[in-house]
């Protein structure tokens, strides 16, 4: 089983919130296609030099997802095209999506 997770930005780059029912919507598109997510609301603090050497701040949430029952090959190639939707949606010069195989004790 390999979890997917995904740093969604809460404001767009100039500053201005970006709508919950934006983010809200991205969420229906995961569960939609791999059957759930996951969303811890709690605030997430990002921070990172820019091209000038300037520490930038930014806050994000994050949403995760096992992919139970579908090929890793398919997972992998949906993110990366959604990575590629969600930074225009959110107009973000990226967005930071990590995978790893899990183990689930049960």
């Amino acid at each position: 089983m390999r979890r997917y997770q995904i740093l969604f930005p809460v404001s767009y780059n100039d500053g201005s919130t970006i709508p919950e029912e934006l983010i809200a919507n991205e969420v229906s598109r995961i569960v939609d296609e791999f059957g759930w997510a996951s969303v811890e609301r709690g605030v997430i603090e990002g921070y990172w030099k820019n091209e000038y050497g300037n520490v930038v701040s930014e806050d994000m949430i994050s949403v995760f997802v096992d992919t139970v029952f579908v090929s890793r090959y398919h997972s992998a190639e949906w993110f990366q095209t959604a990575k590629l939707a969600w930074e225009k949606l959110f107009k973000q010069d990226s967005i930071y999506i990590t995978h790893h195989d899990i183990l689930v004790i049960e």
